[in-house]
């Protein structure tokens, strides 16, 4: 062993004792240092690995409930136009759809009328205008079979403002007087009643007792 250093000297031997012994020592504090050290780092990198895979995991839901969200509203626009386009072509086919009275239509007419047979009604419609005189037709078969008085066709007019939907017109001078005809009266009932919406009005060139009836041009149906 001589070729260790101070191998022969009682002092030095005790002294490399001492410093190997605490060198050890200071070795198993290191060694036991390090091995914390190892397991504070291994859990804070399973702890990181952890949240990045949470990160992940969110992120991709959030992606996901992106991706539903734009479909959904990709369909609800979708719908929307679609039931646009169905509405508009809805309102077009009605529009192209001739007016005509029912059967039912017309009996309820007959019979509301029929009471005050002989009223003089005179039926007109704007010039030009086949649906309207067609129509306008139906209401002749009406006032007809109640026995009022009236011509075999509808006369077509020109006007300066073409008459829109049904108008009844009465003589001014016996609106003005009070005198509302119970004819008239019970002819607006019965087509209010039946939803066609006639509108009243009055003019000083109809003659008294004498009822003016227009069918004028198809209203526009509300888009």
């Amino acid at each position: 062993m001589s070729y260790l250093p101070d191998w022969d000297s009682i002092e030095s031997t005790s002294r490399w004792s001492d410093f190997l012994f605490w060198a050890g020592i200071v070795c198993l504090v290191l060694l036991a240092a390090t091995e914390v050290a190892s397991h504070i780092y291994g859990s804070r990198s399973s702890f990181l690995s952890g949240e990045a895979a949470q990160h992940s995991e969110d992120q991709r839901k959030q992606d996901e409930q992106s991706a539903e969200t734009r479909r959904k509203a990709e369909v609800e626009a979708l719908q929307k136009q679609l039931a646009e386009a169905d509405k508009k072509a809805a309102t077009a086919l009605q529009q192209q759809v001739p007016r005509h009275l029912t059967d039912a239509q017309k009996q309820t007419l007959i019979a509301t009328l029929s009471p005050f047979a002989g009223q003089e009604v005179q039926v007109a419609t704007p010039w030009g205008d086949g649906e309207a005189k067609d129509f306008a037709e139906d209401f002749m078969a009406v006032f007809k079979a109640a026995n009022w008085n009236t011509l075999d066709s509808p006369s077509m007019a020109a006007y300066s403002k073409d008459p829109v939907g049904i108008e009844v017109i009465l003589s001014a001078t016996e609106i003005a007087a009070g005198k509302v005809l119970r004819s008239a009266d019970a002819l607006m009932k019965a087509l209010n009643n039946l939803g066609l919406e006639p509108k009243g009005l009055n003019d000083p060139s109809v003659r008294v007792r004498l009822i003016d009836f227009r069918v004028g041009h198809k209203p526009q149906v509300s888009k």
